[in-house]
């Protein structure tokens, strides 16, 4: 029992801290936050694939054929930016006269937003008549349409606790002051009232804590045995797996990342140039997705199942649960298929933008 629980604790531990899904960035953009003595520092997709100049660039066999293609939505591409009002509590305001973006920045700054929370503003571009971020690198120059966004549940907060009436209230009395000082409003209104706004802040929260999940899959090394990175590498190559960002192992689609590979042995990724140095050996390998945030997620566990057979076949070991317990494959797949049907019934179908936003 003791050893399940501290396997338990070192899972979470890793998963909070290391492979979490993010964008792959552009090249030459930060995409991997490397380990360097008691610190941390970013390195450019270009300077990872330098690290990774003494390894293999292709495995010893193919079989990248045993993971299925992934049906996932096709969403196009949008050049419009705004709120989401199932996630979002929204002020939305018209203004008298179109006004500069870069003289509305100013008056919702670090000191406002500390009073009053952190938030998104949009502004509606009166040269393109779209909506965008007020200020980006190719943000607006003249706005006569504003949205104030603010997240009913934070779960990355310190402390995410539902945010009151009161607040809310305060919100919006605050952002028509500020903007008086600049500009006359013409109208304004919320998605909500303060009443319904903090309501919806709580069912969020119980949403999150209900259907919040990740599908694990652990393969573990013999007794008294370990992985070597360099096999692990090989097979990880075999399978079409990507070594990338947070230096973990991931299956990719269209740049994103479907399910990642780590392990609950310090640091619990992989540093090419540890592998190099013959210095990775792993008591396990952890093959795991976040269901809220994976579409099609019965499609992905079915190749991340078929991923870590073919990694026991190659290096040994024994497929378990993430508690160390055998890994109920048809308790899985029932509580993948009902835990995509509560999200979508809640308005979060996995995978989907509302999702993303949420979990």
């Amino acid at each position: 029992m003791k050893e399940t629980f501290l396997l338990k604790v070192l899972i979470f531990a890793m998963f909070a801290c290391g492979c979490k899904r993010q964008s792959t960035p552009a090249q030459n953009h930060p995409t991997t936050v490397e380990a360097q003595g008691a610190g941390l520092f970013e390195a450019t997709s270009a300077e990872s694939q330098q690290r990774l100049g003494a390894l293999p660039q292709v495995g010893s066999e193919n079989m990248a054929h045993l993971l299925k293609p992934t049906p996932l939505p096709h969403l196009p591409p949008s050049n419009e930016f705004g709120p989401d009002a199932s996630v979002d509590w929204i002020i939305r305001i018209k203004l008298q006269q179109p006004t500069k973006a870069k003289a509305i920045a100013p008056l919702f700054d670090q000191s406002w937003r500390k009073i009053h929370g952190g938030l998104t503003i949009y502004g509606r571009d009166v040269a393109q008549g779209k909506w965008t971020y007020l200020i980006s690198s190719n943000g607006p120059d003249l706005v006569d349409e504003l949205q104030f966004a603010w997240n009913y549940h934070e779960p990355w907060a310190r402390d995410p606790k539902p945010v009151s009436t009161g607040v809310y209230e305060k919100r919006l009395l605050a952002v028509e002051d500020q903007l008086s000082q600049l500009t006359q409003v013409v109208s304004i209104g919320s998605s909500s009232s303060a009443v319904e706004a903090e309501a919806r802040g709580r069912r969020l929260e119980e949403i999150v804590e209900r259907l919040d999940a990740e599908i694990w899959v652990r393969l573990a090394a013999p007794t008294n045995q370990r992985f070597k990175g360099r096999d692990i590498w090989d097979v990880m190559l075999c399978l079409g797996l990507e070594w990338g960002d947070m230096d973990c192992f991931h299956l990719n689609h269209d740049g994103e990342p479907l399910f990642s590979v780590q392990t609950t042995t310090a640091p619990g990724y992989f540093l090419p140039e540890e592998i190099v140095a013959g210095r990775v050996n792993v008591e396990d390998l952890l093959f795991v997705f976040s269901l809220p945030r994976t579409s099609a997620p019965e499609a992905v566990f079915e190749n991340m199942l078929a991923a870590a057979e073919y990694a026991r076949k190659r290096l040994g070991g024994t497929i378990t649960s993430e508690d160390g317990s055998p890994l109920d494959i048809g308790a899985t797949r029932q509580r993948i298929r009902s835990s995509s049907a509560e999200l979508s019934k809640e308005g979060f179908p996995p995978g989907s933008g509302s999702a993303l936003r949420l979990f």
